[in-house]
């Protein structure tokens, strides 16, 4: 049973389970964490749950989802979970018998085993939860030109912009991006040298500029979204307006 809109895991694999998914109120980087929230008659293995993570790395690979996973397996004392990791990593389920940087409450023998957690090898209940990566990339209208539009307030209009750059389209084309793609933080060092500026971003991704050119523009994004930044100024450069 899948219950919401949410879907972590393709329904098909759950077979014998129960399972909630949802978006949590919690959010990072102004995005909803979502979880899928697995209750079960049948204990289920470490090596089973590892499976239903794997299948929930390959549809979030499939669908183009830029996001990390964590995994919480309940104990007789409560919920551990594990630490974070990416879509191509091994999925890491928390272990007693491990460290884990944070985890030093737990009392533990002269051997360093944990005497506080016990260990288990079947759980009945678990949850996997997607959490948004930093986003590079960002676009918000039709042809996702925000990024243009934003360096031409900056420059105090397309006047000030070389002939070759001065639409969004051209913008693009220089890029070598097709018409509505989004534009990442990695093609700042290109669009600094073509526009002979200092780019900086800040927000969701960092880019600090090392150019030396007399203009400088700073740029903000968030939600996938590129807007002027007003809020960083930096002295030692001057926007001319010719």
């Amino acid at each position: 049973m899948v219950k919401g809109k949410i879907n972590v895991v393709e329904e098909k694999f759950t077979k014998n389970l129960t399972v909630v998914q949802r978006v949590l109120k919690a959010q990072y980087l102004n995005k909803p964490l979502k979880e899928a929230y697995f209750t079960a008659k049948t204990p289920q293995t470490r090596a089973r749950i590892t499976q239903l993570v794997k299948l929930a790395q390959k549809k979030a690979k499939e669908e183009h989802k830029d996001v990390d996973f964590i995994v919480g397996l309940k104990y007789e004392g409560g919920y551990r979970s594990g630490k974070l990791f990416s879509l191509d990593a091994e999925p890491d389920l928390f272990d007693p018998d491990t460290f884990y940087d944070g985890e030093m409450s737990n009392k533990v023998d002269k051997k360093g085993k944990s005497i506080h957690v016990k260990q288990q090898s079947t759980f009945k209940s678990f949850y996997i939860i997607t959490v948004p990566k930093a986003t590079k990339k960002g676009g918000a209208d039709l042809y996702n030109d925000c990024l243009f539009y934003a360096i031409v307030k900056g420059l105090n209009g397309n006047d000030n912009i070389d002939v070759q750059w001065n639409s969004g389209e051209k913008f693009k084309n220089r890029l070598g991006l097709e018409r509505k793609e989004l534009v990442s933080v990695d093609l700042f060092p290109l669009i600094e040298k073509g526009l002979k500026i200092n780019l900086n971003c800040f927000g969701n991704n960092t880019y600090v500029s090392e150019g030396k050119h007399k203009r400088t523009v700073n740029v903000n994004l968030a939600l996938n979204h590129f807007s002027l930044d007003t809020k960083h100024t930096n002295k030692k450069f001057t926007v001319p307006l010719n």
